[in-house]
């Protein structure tokens, strides 16, 4: 992993294909699988994919960190020179929705992660707002907050685990 701006990122291809913005051609497979489970879940919601979503899915699957909404319109304004925050905004709600992306919530506003929508643990960086994922193997956290929630009398619907404290590039 590199630091980028206090991001711990993974540098790899680029996800959107160079020609048609409507077409999956030229991604990587996994890329390609991610934009054609989201057409289906779109379609089961009688939702359309639009070249908005697309762009900003795919800005989304090109990053290896959380970006936040700011970063995600940059990369998309790569394909959409004219696209707003507004409508970035818009796309990264209905994906939350949808389960395609989960919001990190940091002190600097929410980040988004798209490589893994399921919730896990994240690091969170107090100083500069960088958020990692952070590996606890199969501690099965999920099954002992549903546990503890029931045992309490709460319907569980997810859990959230954040460890705050300052990355490397802080300390």
């Amino acid at each position: 992993m590199i630091p980028d701006k206090g991001v711990w990122r993974v540098p790899h291809k680029d996800c959107c294909s160079a020609g048609d913005r409507r077409t999956p051609e030229g991604m990587p497979a996994d890329c390609r699988a991610r934009l054609e489970s989201l057409k289906a879940c779109l379609h089961q919601r009688g939702l359309r994919m639009t070249v908005q979503r697309q762009v900003v899915f795919c800005a989304l699957l090109q990053r290896d960190h959380h970006p936040s909404a700011e970063e995600v319109r940059r990369r998309a304004r790569r394909k959409l020179p004219d696209i707003s925050l507004a409508t970035v905004y818009a796309v990264l709600d209905l994906l939350e929705d949808l389960g395609e992306v989960m919001a990190v919530t940091t002190t600097a506003g929410k980040r988004y992660d798209s490589r893994r929508p399921l919730p896990h643990p994240h690091l969170i960086c107090t100083r500069c707002h960088a958020v990692a994922d952070l590996e606890m193997g199969t501690l099965g956290l999920g099954d002992r907050a549903r546990a503890a929630a029931e045992e309490k009398g709460f319907r569980y619907s997810e859990y959230r685990v954040r460890v705050l404290g300052l990355c490397p590039g802080c300390q």
